[in-house]
């Protein structure tokens, strides 16, 4: 069904340079187009329009006000700066966003302008940022045309500075998805509101939608780990040498602004879609990231995420625990030196029931997505 002129804005986390969130955003752009709607990401912080300017003061004043209520933000920022990917990796990034995205930097509150408009997916939703964020709970738009998509909130716990308001945003929500269990908990305590807890857009797609995306790639002849590390992590390092006893394997490390300290290795200055090829063609996958373990997921791959080693904020971990216990797979999260002593004896997981739970869970998410754009037009 073709939906004429019935154009969706998504606000989302977009021209940065993270893998998962690139992805996330791409997924969700295909799918709506798939549905026969016209999606734009909404460029909000474009600095050439007013609104932009009004919406880049908010946030910069508000995440002022949060390092005074909260310094350690300062600190984030501090170490957050010191990593930097490559030159060569940022210009693949800028690529794809220019060849698979349309932005929409217009004045898009304004009345009429959408059909509708999407809050996802990814941590948009991010209960430690002090005030939260004012466009990714779509307060611009008119209350009936508001939905979030898999919107996850980082974490399990609202800190006190954040409570009043995040009941406040949640309220002012027509539809609600979040991406885990948690999140469910968080919106039932805040609202009163039994929400659906749907599959983050990359596995809302499914594979052969990435197969299609991929299938012109080099392959590479020789079987390798694939490392992703979004923080520096000792834990990691045992992981690999762990399952590269003897040298077996070709270590291939993703270039995400940590430095590797293996002896041996090959630095990958990845595009988005690079990235999803070198998942698919793995013999391990070694990370602390999310969708680098929705991808090996959706892949069937030998995989292992290791306990993140956050800059700050505590707890966030929830979110890639959600998804493994979501899939009776929790022995793959490495928590310590214990878990690594046993990693060799982790039994691949039964791929054909994660195939089946993932196919299920996509008709529901399917279904609500559905049900939401459709709920939007009947007002």
């Amino acid at each position: 069904m073709i939906h004429d002129n019935k154009r969706v804005g998504i606000a989302t986390f977009y021209c940065n340079n993270n893998y998962g969130s690139s992805l996330q955003l791409f997924a969700l752009y295909s799918q709506l187009k798939k549905m026969g709607y016209s999606p734009y990401a909404l460029d909000f912080l474009h600095p050439s329009r007013l609104g932009g300017k009004f919406i880049r003061i908010m946030i910069i004043g508000n995440r002022i006000l949060g390092m005074f209520r909260v310094p350690k933000l300062l600190l984030y920022r501090k170490k957050s700066q010191n990593k930097e990917m490559r030159p060569e990796t940022f210009r693949k990034f800028q690529d794809f966003y220019e060849e698979n995205v349309k932005y929409d930097d217009s004045m898009f509150s304004k009345k009429g302008a959408y059909y509708a408009y999407i809050a996802g997916s990814d941590q948009v939703w991010n209960i430690n940022i002090p005030n939260l964020h004012y466009v990714f709970f779509l307060r611009f738009a008119p209350k009936r045309k508001r939905i979030s998509y898999a919107a996850s909130f980082g974490g399990n716990s609202v800190p006190a500075y954040n409570r009043k308001r995040l009941k406040k945003y949640l309220e002012g929500m027509r539809y609600i998805s979040v991406r885990e269990e948690s999140g469910v908990d968080i919106v039932k305590d805040l609202t009163g509101r039994s929400v659906p807890c749907v599959l983050d857009p990359v596995l809302l797609t499914g594979k052969e939608f990435w197969y299609h995306c991929i299938s012109s790639m080099h392959t590479y002849p020789k079987e390798y780990i694939l490392c992703y590390f979004l923080d520096d992590t000792k834990l990691g390092y045992k992981a690999i040498r762990k399952l590269n006893l003897g040298e077996r394997y070709i270590i291939k490390w993703i270039d995400a602004g940590v430095p590797c300290r293996c002896k041996e290795y090959e630095l990958e200055m990845a595009a988005p879609l690079e990235f999803v090829s070198l998942i698919k063609n793995s013999r391990y996958v070694i990370t602390d990231s999310f969708h680098a373990a929705a991808f090996s997921l959706l892949f069937s791959k030998e995989f292992f995420v290791i306990d993140r080693n956050y800059l700050i904020f505590n707890k966030q971990s929830d979110r890639i625990y959600s998804l493994l216990k979501s899939m009776n797979i929790e022995g793959r999260y490495i928590k310590n030196d214990c878990d690594i002593e046993g990693i060799e004896s982790v039994r691949m997981y039964d791929a054909e029931n994660i195939e089946k739970i993932l196919n299920k869970r996509r008709t529901e998410s399917e279904d609500y997505l559905i049900k939401a754009l459709k709920g939007v037009g009947d007002i």
